[in-house]
């Protein structure tokens, strides 16, 4: 009596969202979205220095220094140490949702990875009709510095990676801006000669 072949099940796979940038009104709209000081601290923080969501989970309250306008990061992937200057405004978030808190949590933000890749996809499917995951905020920020002209130094301060690094994985523009660069700053002089003017 022939045996029946086993059932071979297909491996699970991981519903993986894209890690676009995000145009300056693209921004906008997902911040407007946000309806308390922990999200929006915790967005601000992603979108202006590109944090890894892990350096973002682990920040104490004692590693930020609103006098200097700094935040030492632990950063997982070179193990060691480094200070992230993110802009006052955003500063000023995280001072608002820390005087909001009850008492002060061991961490900034008191939850898992998994609950702050929720919190930017539930924002970014209700302000945006997409859904991104949190890498998308380490792009914007690489992108919106390169489209802003921050200068590389600034960059790789924040995120801790090399300029090989930097442009290989999140230097990816979003189209809107590429176009608007390429029009903007042509290779090829306004004033060259065509072959049909020759």
């Amino acid at each position: 009596m022939r045996k029946r072949p086993l059932e071979v099940k297909a491996p699970r796979t991981r519903k993986r969202f894209p890690n676009r940038p995000l145009t300056a009104e693209q921004i906008k709209m997902l911040l407007a979205q946000v309806d308390n000081a922990r999200d929006n601290a915790l967005i601000r923080l992603g979108l202006s220095v590109g944090l890894r969501v892990s350096e973002i989970m682990g920040i104490r309250a004692s590693d930020i220094d609103f006098e200097r306008g700094t935040i030492t990061i632990w950063d997982e992937k070179k193990d060691k140490f480094r200070e992230v200057m993110p802009p006052r405004d955003t500063l000023s978030a995280v001072k608002i949702y820390l005087n909001s808190l009850a008492k002060p949590n061991q961490y900034l933000f008191d939850f898992s990875k998994k609950t702050a890749e929720r919190v930017i996809q539930k924002y970014s499917h209700s302000a945006l009709g997409f859904t991104i995951s949190w890498h998308a905020l380490r792009h914007t920020y690489v992108a919106r510095s390169i489209e802003l002209g921050v200068p590389q130094s600034v960059v790789m301060a924040n995120t801790g990676d090399s300029p090989a690094t930097i442009l290989r994985h999140y230097a990816q523009l979003p189209e809107p801006v590429m176009r608007r660069i390429v029009e903007d700053k042509p290779i090829i002089p306004a004033s060259s000669v065509g072959i049909a003017e020759q």
